[in-house]
């Protein structure tokens, strides 16, 4: 995850912690009892829901903390960038040493939140992007001929595959 990334990142943990959040309920669900009182206007609505949103601290204080683990990043590869800011965000000490959600939420669980939403993260682009495509070519001449190739399976190629794929 490098620095363009940060603020995705930023949200997917967001979300993980909103989700995990009894007192927040789904902004789509229709079950709430005071829909209306949750305003679409910026400040107004469901103030557990402000707390988690991008003008809320929650996410302020995660992006706080994703810039002082890329500051103990500095001068490494990229995908030592990415192994050192997973291993930084998932583990308690990052949480206790910069102590900015003290008394609202334990080092413990922003820790667990953050594994698993860098595995959601990294799954994102399998699940939606172009992981595992393959592609077949053939010569601009059996192209221009009206002949129906059927290709072979050992003709394919895997464009993006595990041996290709850089984590995130």
């Amino acid at each position: 995850m490098l620095k363009d990334l940060k603020h995705e990142f930023a949200a997917r943990l967001t979300d993980e912690l909103l989700a995990e959040d009894k007192w927040t309920k789904a902004i789509g669900n229709t079950d709430i009892s005071s829909h209306a009182s949750m305003n679409a206007i910026i400040g107004e609505g469901n103030p557990h829901f402000k707390k988690y949103s991008v003008f809320g601290h929650v996410y302020l204080f995660i992006l706080i903390i994703i810039e002082q683990a890329l500051k103990d990043t500095n001068g490494l590869c990229r995908d030592r960038i990415n192994a050192t800011l997973e291993e930084k965000l998932g583990r308690p000490s990052i949480y206790r040493q910069i102590a900015i959600f003290s008394g609202e939420m334990s080092p413990i669980k922003l820790a667990t939140a953050a594994r698993d939403a860098m595995r959601k993260f990294r799954n994102d682009y399998k699940l939606v992007g172009f992981y595992n495509i393959i592609e077949w070519r053939r010569s601009t001449r059996d192209a221009e001929s009206n002949v129906l190739i059927i290709p072979r399976l050992d003709q394919y190629k895997t464009l993006i595959g595990q041996n290709n794929f850089s984590n995130l």
